[in-house]
């Protein structure tokens, strides 16, 4: 089988039906808090952060409501969350997860539950490979001499450590040939030590993408005190780029409102809520940034409940959605280009709107204007234009 460049929908199955023996815990180890929160939700946030948005989690089915509860309390829009029920063993309820992945999907990421610090570089150079070659793994070079040990403790062979690499997750594979190799490892009564050996079953090529070796699995208590260290001391700061643009003309009889303040001049902005040509480019900026649409997906002009809607009150729901995926704003810079009204004596105000909006310090908002000198629709004063750039930082 061979693929070249596969695009499409990306869907990740994330295990968390594991007992945890090891953990030497009363309770499914997922469910331990670090830095007061659970693993699960550190794992789960990560993964939205790096734009996946469709989810299929195998489960203990007693321990659903306590899941549904985290996710909740995630409170993160726009995302598809689906619980099937997991196996005695890993490999059934990935089999069992798969059973419930749509054929949208074109690509699976399989990501362990209990990898939390997995970092962005990571996902993006494995799911690269894997939309190239069909399957991909991320995996570190052995740091410790590794040997083969016999059932009676005795040394059977020393492994060439050059060559030895221990994987992680994430696993990336297209996703009909992960139902192949999991449909074909179930007539084979084949069983895998992981996603990739069952690929591997099939005679396919299988990437190795270098990982992290902070990307570890917390199995242990000891993984504990180390994952707690990472959150306090290691936190990486991810950072996206957004960029918005929006005009609207001119209309009689309609306030002129720039960035929440209501600017004196004869005429207002055309639209459907209150034309805010400032705002509206800012929400695209910060929507366009992590891949979520624009402000007429989220807030459609087809829609009555957003007519002569406050675009302050819109910018403020989509900085929810920001938030509510590990982001905040970095800073903010846009230009407004119009002929008239002149803006200079409102910067300040409009400035301190913004702020005031997205919770953030005026120090971060940057507001310019500037004409076309005379040129287009600006220039012959038909309407008012916008542009927005903003960077978002990890919290």
């Amino acid at each position: 089988m061979i693929f070249f460049k596969e695009k499409g929908m990306v869907i990740a199955i994330v295990p968390a039906a594991g007992s945890g023996n090891r953990m030497q815990a009363s309770r499914n180890k997922l469910f331990l808090p670090l830095e007061n929160e659970p693993i699960i939700a550190h794992t789960l946030k990560k993964l939205v952060g790096f734009g996946i948005s469709h989810f299929i989690i195998p489960i203990q089915d007693v321990e659903r409501d306590q899941f549904q509860n985290i996710v909740d309390e995630l409170k993160i829009e726009n995302i598809s969350i689906s619980f099937v029920t997991g196996g005695e063993e890993r490999q059934q309820s990935i089999f069992n997860a798969l059973q419930a992945v749509g054929e949208e999907f074109q690509m699976v990421v399989v990501h362990d539950g209990a990898r939390p610090f997995v970092d962005s570089n990571t996902y993006e150079r494995v799911l690269k490979e894997a939309r190239e070659m069909g399957a991909a793994i991320a995996g570190v070079p052995a740091k410790d001499t590794v040997k083969e040990v016999s059932t009676f403790g005795e040394v059977d062979r020393t492994l060439v450590r050059s060559r030895v690499w221990q994987i992680q997750t994430p696993q990336i594979f297209s996703a009909c040939l992960l139902k192949e190799a999991y449909e074909e490892a179930r007539k084979q009564h084949f069983v895998g030590t992981d996603d990739s050996s069952l690929v591997e079953n099939l005679n396919h090529p299988v990437a190795v993408v270098m990982g992290n070796y902070e990307n570890i699995k917390i199995t242990t208590p000891e993984d504990m005190k180390i994952g707690n260290m990472f959150l306090k001391h290691c936190k990486e700061v991810q950072m996206r780029i957004g960029k918005g643009f929006d005009v609207h003309q001119f209309s009689e009889d309609r306030p002129c409102i720039l960035g929440g303040v209501v600017i004196p001049h004869s005429k207002g902005l055309l639209g459907h809520s209150d034309a805010d040509v400032l705002c509206h480019a800012i929400s695209d900026a910060l929507l366009g940034a992590l891949a979520l649409g624009d402000i007429g997906t989220h807030f459609p002009d087809s829609d009555s409940r957003y007519k002569g809607a406050d675009s302050v009150v819109l910018l403020q729901k989509v900085m929810e959605m920001i938030r509510s995926r590990g982001f905040e704003l970095g800073n903010l810079d846009t230009t407004v280009m119009a002929e008239e009204p002149k803006l200079m004596p409102h910067m300040l105000k409009i400035r301190a709107r913004l702020a005031e909006a997205l919770q953030t310090d005026i120090s971060k908002v940057s507001v310019k204007a500037t004409t076309t000198e005379k040129l287009g629709f600006v220039g012959r004063g038909e309407g008012i234009a916008a542009e927005a750039i903003v960077l978002l930082t990890s919290l």
